[in-house]
């Protein structure tokens, strides 16, 4: 069955810059793929079919300007033992923030979600460890980049998205974009594709 989650898709330009971050290929490591790069906000998990159509009616009505974010430094999932996920790091902003707490409360009110209880950590994703990675390798990949930033990236949209497993691989599927609202523009945020 699948799940669903929350998200902020990047920009081509980002993701082909977190492309180059990605550690270098290695048989424990499974590298996301460029289409697949994004900011997650709530993972929703398994939905009915009357869940997701309530949380799309409610995540329409949403209205939140265009913002920013600034991706820096590099780290690993746990933070201590053997790593599970490497990532680049996002820096937590109002804005940023403020949208997680929207999108919680609308979708609460939509079907009772409730945010996962362990500290939120805005991140992306850069590789998923299958097995046991050696720490040479992880640590060979935080110190080269743990300088890294990036300049600011502006965010246009927020999705839902569908996860599967295909092959024992997650791929993911907008099921629907929300636009951001452009600055001194008074329409509606609005769904955009369904």
């Amino acid at each position: 069955m699948p799940r669903y989650f929350l998200a902020l898709p990047l920009p081509v330009e980002a993701r082909q810059r977190l492309i180059a971050l990605q550690p270098a290929d290695h048989l424990l490591l499974r590298l996301i793929p460029a289409d697949e790069l994004h900011l997650t906000l709530h993972f929703l998990g398994e939905l009915t079919d009357s869940e997701l159509r309530s949380a799309c009616r409610k995540l329409t009505e949403v209205q939140f300007a265009r913002f920013s974010i600034e991706l820096r430094g590099v780290g690993q999932f746990p933070f201590d033992g053997p790593a599970r996920v490497l990532w680049a790091g996002i820096e937590w902003s109002s804005e940023l923030r403020s949208l997680y707490e929207q999108l919680g409360n609308q979708l609460h009110a939509a079907f009772g979600f409730v945010p996962d209880e362990r500290p939120y950590h805005p991140h992306v994703t850069l590789a998923r460890v299958n097995g046991v990675l050696t720490d040479d390798v992880v640590k060979r990949f935080l110190e080269a980049n743990r300088v890294f930033e990036m300049p600011p990236i502006e965010l246009k949209n927020f999705a839902l998205f569908r996860s599967e497993l295909i092959n024992e691989i997650p791929q993911y599927a907008a099921v629907a974009v929300f636009d951001l609202v452009p600055p001194r523009e008074k329409g509606s945020a609005g769904q955009t594709k369904v």
